[in-house]
């Protein structure tokens, strides 16, 4: 009596962990609806900037997807050039969004978007996606 007591506990203990595990395992990787691109991070400070002075930085991404994915344009202020892959991301590949900001025609400390649009189209709905990131800064004179 007291081996089967023994045995049951130790399989239910086992499925219990194991069926945990998995949860924790599988739920690290789970993608959102029509989710192609995961960036590391959706918003960047640069901290104090002097008026007139040019900022790079780097934005990075990976392609969670199972298809190539083509960035069709990215829309930002004046201010901001950004060099972009414009072959396309390979799936499960990472990427760089090079951004440059130049101060010289800044009167204020602001935030500003980078919009990122792909030519992926959402499949259910036909519709463009893209994916909005913003930098900011503190001008000082």
């Amino acid at each position: 009596m007291f081996k089967r007591l023994l045995l049951i506990s130790i399989v239910t203990f086992w499925v219990f962990n194991y069926h945990n595990a998995q949860v924790t395992t599988t739920s690290d990787q789970v993608l959102e609806e029509g989710e192609y691109l995961r960036f590391d991070i959706d918003s960047y400070d640069l901290g104090k900037v002097k008026k007139g002075e040019k900022l790079s930085f780097d934005l990075s991404f990976t392609n969670v997807s199972d298809t190539m994915v083509y960035i069709d344009f990215i829309s930002a202020c004046e201010c901001t050039e950004i060099d972009y892959p414009k072959s396309g991301i390979k799936p499960k590949t990472t990427g760089v969004l090079k951004v440059t900001f130049d101060s010289k025609d800044k009167d204020v400390s602001e935030t500003t978007d980078i919009d990122v649009f792909i030519k992926n189209r959402d499949p259910e709905t036909g519709s463009q996606i893209y994916y909005t990131l913003e930098y900011s800064f503190e001008l000082i004179k």
